[in-house]
């Protein structure tokens, strides 16, 4: 097995010994040969990076060589048919043999007041949709790749008169862009629907024609609210004369000649989302409406760039292609789901919530769930995949103190009328910085985040992140452990024990899994209080509760399959 791992503390000494490079003189030559050698080295190890990621670019290629219905990739969990998505927009594809679907959802597009089995509050919603029909009879040759590698998809119609389509998503700016070429002698009509999702009459919907732009919106539910959110979808066609109407309430088309041996662009901008009930479909308006091929161009070069650096950042060869496939997907799954700039975190299906009924509203899951997406992404020298995440924790903690000083009854009855410092989160909540769902009686979903937290600064040793934000938020969690631990005789001694949910509606008396939680907090209090310089004051507490906690329990089993192994007993 290789592994490398391209550190961004390397990009950082390239551009130093660049620098330097331009200041030397004959009085530093040795360091100036010992720069450029550097510098060397780093150009060697691109080149070995391109090398191997231009080895896997058939393993990361997903091919359909036959159309594939709506039908067949229809989900309200984990996207099934190809995607791709910029940690805004989440976008995933349907086929004919002379069309493609695109399936759009904004990650800041959350309904109130939905209810079902899981419970009521916040729902994350799809947007609506753009349809490109090649208006030419059927026959065959069709092929639909997913570029994982890329970060394309392309597609080959099954017409007469083939169009060769290739799409992608920008990076900062929520523009999806499908180049459409025309490689045959002769002209072929073209149709572009774009549409608000309609299915369900609770959400309203525009449809409107602005010049050359058409523009739909959608609209979460309005009545029995905290917020109303609304969301839009804007297209352009760029490099034809076009046709533009409005078809309904919630459709528009665009009708267009794709000349022999010419390339087009269909380009679409979503917009909106958040709780400001604003579309912002003048902004989008004019965005298309001013984008021209020298803005497209350093849009789809900054996309390149931008996907280059995540591929490079590190990878793994482990001779084997399943794993090798399995890993580097998982990145391309992350990567296009969150990142910096994301307005809002994405739930369990990242950015694809592609059904008004989305699994569990399509939310946080924060007894483990959620927080295993992050896991691999610091070991991996991805660490700012994990950033949306941590700005949905710290919005949502106003809320957890509340809930721990004033809602312990909700979590079991025992602890009516008790308050406590630090925080208590639901199991769930949605990435724009709403709680909801139920405690199951758990008291650990606040905790569940402390490794994260840790970890960022483990890996990236930002002092600055480490002071702000993952001490602070450490440190509610022992202040809520201070508070709720019980100090009890034991034996000739004491202990601080712990009565809590270890899994979903149990009530448990120290829970090794708890216990566990309990000791990372306050081993990390005193680790950083250390290196930080503060709570000196703070620090005998917190050895004294590592010294006394209960050890963790061991059984003997005698049953299958454990086959008299010892195993840890709640």
């Amino acid at each position: 097995m290789k592994i490398k791992r391209n550190l961004t503390c390397c990009i950082l000494l390239l551009s130093f010994s660049s620098q330097a490079e331009q200041n030397v003189n004959s009085s530093n030559n040795i360091g100036s040969r010992a720069q450029s050698q550097q510098k060397r080295s780093l150009i060697k190890n691109s080149d070995a990076d391109n090398q191997f990621f231009l080895s896997k670019k058939n393993l990361m290629t997903a091919v359909w060589n036959a159309p594939f219905s709506y039908e067949s990739i229809r989900s309200n969990h984990a996207p099934i048919g190809p995607y791709i998505g910029n940690g805004d927009v989440g976008v995933v594809c349907h086929t004919a043999e002379n069309s493609q679907t695109f399936r759009i959802s904004k990650i800041d597009f959350v309904t109130d007041g939905w209810s079902d089995w899981a419970g009521s509050g916040p729902a994350a919603l799809p947007v609506g949709g753009v349809k490109i029909t090649v208006e030419s009879p059927i026959s065959a040759g069709f092929k639909y790749e997913m570029d994982q590698l890329g970060n394309e998809l392309r597609m080959r119609t099954a017409t007469t008169q083939p169009v060769h389509m290739k799409s992608w998503i920008s990076v900062n700016e929520n523009l999806l862009v499908t180049e459409l070429v025309n490689n045959t002698k002769t002209p072929i009509k073209i149709s572009v629907d774009t549409y608000a999702d309609s299915i369900s009459a609770t959400y309203g919907t525009t449809a409107d024609v602005n010049s050359n732009v058409t523009q739909v919106t959608r609209q979460t539910k309005t009545t029995d609210v905290r917020w109303v959110s609304k969301a839009g979808i804007s297209t352009k066609v760029l490099g034809a004369s076009s046709i533009c109407s409005r078809e309904s309430q919630a459709q528009t088309n665009t009708h267009f000649t794709l000349k022999a041996g010419k390339t087009v662009y269909v380009l679409s901008y979503i917009s909106g989302g958040g709780m400001k009930n604003d579309a912002q479909m003048e902004n989008a308006y004019k965005t298309l409406h001013d984008l021209q091929n020298n803005r497209l161009n350093a849009l789809r070069n900054t996309k390149i760039a931008w996907w280059k650096d995540m591929w490079n950042r590190s990878y793994v060869e482990t001779n084997d292609e399943l794993i090798n496939r399995q890993y580097l997907s998982s990145i391309y799954f992350l990567a296009s789901a969150y990142n910096e700039h994301s307005p809002a975190c994405g739930g369990m299906y990242g950015v694809w919530n592609m059904d008004d009924k989305m699994m569990y509203h399509g939310d946080i899951h924060l007894n483990y769930n959620s927080q295993a997406g992050f896991y691999s992404v610091f070991s991996a020298n991805r660490p700012e995949i994990a950033k949306p995440f941590y700005n949905f924790i710290e919005a949502i903690l106003p809320d957890g103190r509340r809930r721990a000083q004033n809602d312990m009854g909700t979590v079991h009855p025992s602890l009516a009328g008790k308050s406590f410092r630090g925080a208590v989160f639901l199991v769930g909540g949605l990435g724009i910085g709403i709680p909801y769902n139920y405690y199951w009686q758990q008291t650990m979903n606040a905790p569940f985040n402390v490794p994260l937290f840790s970890w960022y600064y483990e890996y990236t040793g930002d002092l600055d992140f480490l002071k702000k934000r993952a001490y602070p938020f450490i440190k509610e969690c022992g202040d809520f452990y201070e508070d709720y631990l019980k100090k009890e005789p034991y034996g000739d001694t004491y202990r601080y024990s712990i009565t809590t949910g270890a899994h979903e509606s149990s009530w448990d008396l120290n829970p090794p899994s708890d216990l566990g939680f309990v000791k990372q907090t306050f081993s990390l209090l005193l680790k950083y209080s250390k290196l930080l310089d503060v709570d000196e004051n703070r620090r005998t507490l917190w050895q004294d509760i590592l010294d006394h906690l209960p050890k963790y329990k061991v059984i003997q089993q005698t049953k299958t399959p454990n086959k008299g192994l010892p195993v840890l007993q709640k």
